[in-house]
C-alpha cells in the first residue's frame, strides 16, 4: 500500500490549515510563490481506514529574489 499525503501551505505564522492538496509521491512543488516571502508547510498522512495523521510542520522557507537588477 502506498501512504498519500495531505500538503498545505500557509504565510509564516498563519494558523494551522484545515485542509491541503493531496499528493501521492513523496515530492511537492509549490507554484504561484511570491518573492521575498516566508511561508509555513504542513504534511500530514491520508490514512486510509482513520482519516489523517496529525500535521508535521511547520517547516519554515523564505522564497528567494526574484530577479537580480543588471550593473554597469
Amino acid at each position: 500500500m502506498t501512504d498519500t499525503f495531505e500538503v498545505a501551505l500557509v504565510a509564516s505564522g498563519a494558523t494551522i490549515p484545515a485542509t491541503g492538496e493531496v499528493s501521492a509521491t513523496n515530492s511537492f512543488n509549490f507554484s504561484s510563490l511570491t518573492p521575498e516571502t516566508t511561508y509555513d508547510v504542513y504534511v500530514r498522512t491520508i490514512c486510509a481506514t482513520t482519516g489523517y495523521s496529525f500535521w508535521a510542520g511547520p517547516f519554515t522557507f523564505t522564497t528567494t529574489v526574484a530577479c537580480v537588477a543588471p550593473t554597469g
